[in-house]
């Protein structure tokens, strides 16, 4: 959050409106590289204008009443005269005149023919003909009474006017100034023409302009873009790399495994030992890296309004799918043969050998489905670039 200046009021804008009601000072011509020192001086004016207006409303010799009760709308308000005694000010004319004062507005009162002291206070509410203001408890105590006359000034808050002056500083003048020279294409991240939707449907006939206002709604949509880049590049790499994690483990089994648990010289227990082990370790990696990088290719997809990447998401489900619908009775029936043969049962060693070489042909379709979900999630990122 930016700390929101001063942006004091130039004497020079101040004493010109003051004298003339204009300023010599604002540059006439209005182009992009000016614009925001010419909506500075512009509301520095406007400022010194309005200053100058709401001293109309300076009163002599006037008395304030004791505030007990108020309304705002159709609701009253009560007030407590012992800890946060309000006044109320008859001012003529308040409602007509424009610009008028303002809740937040400061109040400044003093005796008559006294320049010792001058109290401070604020407007609170705003009626039709008067002002409710709030003075400190010791103006109560020490100085007002219902017969005290005083004069009063009026000061407007600033505030308003600080958070416009600190939006002008910091606006993007792509935004409030667009401009378009003819050449510029669309992105892949640009809103389609026929998305926008134009309140004024005469810009449409007005081609330079449409362009500008399509600039500049793209200048803030990518710029949330932007702001999501870094999370939705962290979560791709991710999943990449845990689609890449799981297409090297399945791979290794009928390239690394599955030629030892078949090798001639090892007997068909310690074949399924062999192969109970592998199954264990990939149990315990496989699907946890599966299921963390089809939810985070479903994600980037979504995020990215990029099919493939729900393609690459849909291809590594489909691993997960087709394990507990196909495979999962395979294994089951692998892992009841390895107890027996751990416990020294006889195994029947054909029986054994073909549901190995059966699970080793249907899980190559898993290595098919693995890579193609690396690949196009490899292929997809390496465009974006």
């Amino acid at each position: 959050m930016h700390k929101i200046g001063d942006y004091v009021l130039p004497d020079v804008i101040k004493r010109d409106v003051d004298k003339t009601g204009a300023s010599k000072a604002i540059n006439p011509w209005n182009l992009r590289d000016n614009w925001k020192g010419r909506m500075r001086d512009l509301l520095f004016i406007e400022e010194a204008e309005h200053m100058k207006l709401i001293r109309n409303f300076d009163l002599e010799r006037v008395t304030f009443e004791e505030v007990v009760s108020y309304k705002r709308g159709e609701t009253e308000y009560y007030t407590d005269p012992k800890e946060e005694p309000m006044l109320r000010l008859q001012v003529n004319g308040l409602a007509e005149k424009r610009p008028s004062v303002l809740p937040g507005d400061s109040i400044y009162a003093w005796i008559p023919e006294t320049c010792d002291y001058e109290y401070e206070g604020y407007v609170h509410v705003t009626e039709k003909n008067s002002v409710i203001v709030l003075f400190n408890l010791d103006f109560h105590r020490k100085v007002w009474n219902p017969q005290q006359q005083f004069n009063v000034r009026f000061g407007m808050q600033r505030f308003t006017w600080r958070i416009m002056h600190h939006a002008t500083e910091n606006v993007e003048l792509d935004v409030v100034w667009p401009e378009w020279d003819g050449t510029k294409e669309s992105t892949k991240y640009d809103i389609p023409f026929e998305k926008i939707s134009l309140f004024d449907s005469a810009i449409a006939q007005n081609e330079r302009q449409l362009r500008a206002i399509h600039s500049a709604l793209n200048k803030r949509f990518q710029k949330k873009i932007i702001d999501m880049y870094s999370f939705v590049q962290f979560a791709l790499t991710t999943g990449i790399i845990s689609s890449g994690i799981v297409c090297g483990l399945v791979l290794s089994f009928p390239f690394i495994i599955y030629k030892l648990v078949s090798h001639p010289s090892l007997s068909i227990a310690n074949s399924l030992i062999l192969w109970r082990t592998s199954y264990d370790y990939g149990s315990l990696t496989i699907p946890f890296f599966q299921g963390a990088s089809t939810l985070i290719f479903f994600f980037v997809g979504y995020t990215l309004n990029r099919s493939l990447y729900y393609f690459a998401a849909t291809s590594s489900l489909s691993v997960l799918v087709f394990t507990l619908i196909v495979i999962f009775p395979i294994n089951n029936q692998l892992i009841k043969l390895e107890q027996m043969a751990t416990m020294g049962k006889e195994v029947k060693e054909d029986q054994a050998k073909a549901l190995i070489a059966k699970w080793n042909r249907l899980h190559l379709v898993r290595i098919m489905m693995s890579t193609l979900c690396f690949v196009i999630s490899v292929s997809t990122s390496l465009n974006l670039i």
